[in-house]
């Protein structure tokens, strides 16, 4: 599984991103608007709706920017239509979009799959997923079949994590993110963060398919407890006027010197607001196939997720 999927602000020639997973060798040598949420503190799950199509796997082959567009043009159809999502070919994009800037299993954009969907995309069944297994792509075999849907718009998310979180409320989002890096190679689960996963270089397609509210930037919680102690009173207690010799003692059923001890101790949560993110490494990587990155408001958040988003919208034909 590999690498490479172009990253936005280097698409005039730079580097591409497919997220092919390295080998272990290669590791050795080496991730307020129309519906905005009132306060963040409500969740998106596409995955529970019965959008979003089951987790892929792109093998050895660069491929991640078609499976993550896909993935996001599938779930924009169907909630657009209240059907269930249809799985668009992979291949298709691998082998004939050359002409609009991917480059097969070297890498390639989402937007770049975009602009040629806007022309028509085939089915997965009838134009099926090979180059995992021969890491390459082929001769563009699409007049030979029909299409079932197209892009009708798409574009970027300038806004941050905020904008994100808007688009996601209509289906969802495209991102780019270092996948390239230790924390989201190797992750297995929890929530991962920007301290754990470098952003710098966005090299991995993947899509934000949910949303689950925390507590914002993490909830200091004082939790006070009070118990109630006892000793039998003695005679040298009965000389006081309140039947216990010790100013913090009560007198109970005329036998029982009490007193109360109060204790608080302070709860820091984590307070983590996180993306449910799927990947396209199979459903053995991750939690089975997904991975919960935390949401930041500011900066390009964990694994550079805020710095290159994507939305689209499409139709069935």
């Amino acid at each position: 599984m590999h690498f490479g999927r172009q990253s936005d602000n280097q698409s005039q020639g730079g580097n591409l991103r497919g997220g092919r997973k390295l080998n272990d060798e290669a590791v050795a040598e080496a991730m307020t608007n129309k519906r905005f949420l009132q306060s963040q503190d409500q969740s998106i799950n596409w995955v529970q709706a019965g959008k979003v199509t089951p987790v892929k796997d792109q093998g050895d082959c660069g491929s991640c920017y078609a499976f993550s567009g896909n993935t996001a043009l599938e779930s924009a159809i169907a909630i657009a239509e209240n059907s269930a999502p249809v799985h668009i070919s992979e291949q298709e994009i691998v082998d004939c979009s050359s002409n609009y800037g991917n480059q097969g299993c070297n890498g390639g954009l989402e937007v770049n799959n975009y602009e040629y969907q806007m022309g028509g995309a085939v089915s997965a069944s009838s134009y099926p997923y090979t180059s995992g297994m021969t890491s390459s792509g082929g001769s563009c075999q699409a007049n030979s079949k029909t299409d079932i849907a197209k892009v009708t718009d798409f574009g970027e998310i300038t806004g941050g994590a905020a904008e994100i979180l808007t688009r996601l409320q209509d289906g969802p989002v495209v991102v780019g993110i270092q996948g390239e890096n230790q924390g989201f190679y190797n992750y297995n689960g929890g929530i991962l963060r920007a301290d754990n996963c470098d952003g710098n270089r966005i090299d991995h397609g993947v899509v934000i398919v949910g949303y689950e509210a925390g507590d914002g930037e993490g909830m200091t919680e004082t939790v006070t407890t009070t118990e109630t102690w006892c000793r039998y009173q003695t005679w040298w207690d009965r000389r006081y006027w309140t039947g216990c010799r010790y100013w913090d003692e009560f007198l109970v059923q005329d036998r029982y010197c009490c007193w109360e001890e109060t204790t608080t101790e302070t709860i820091q949560s984590s307070g983590d607001s996180y993306w449910l993110v799927q990947n396209s490494w199979g459903n053995q990587w991750g939690e089975a196939g997904f991975v919960r990155m935390a949401v930041d408001f500011s900066g390009i958040g964990a694994c550079g997720i805020n710095s290159e988003p994507a939305w689209v919208q499409g139709q069935s034909i």
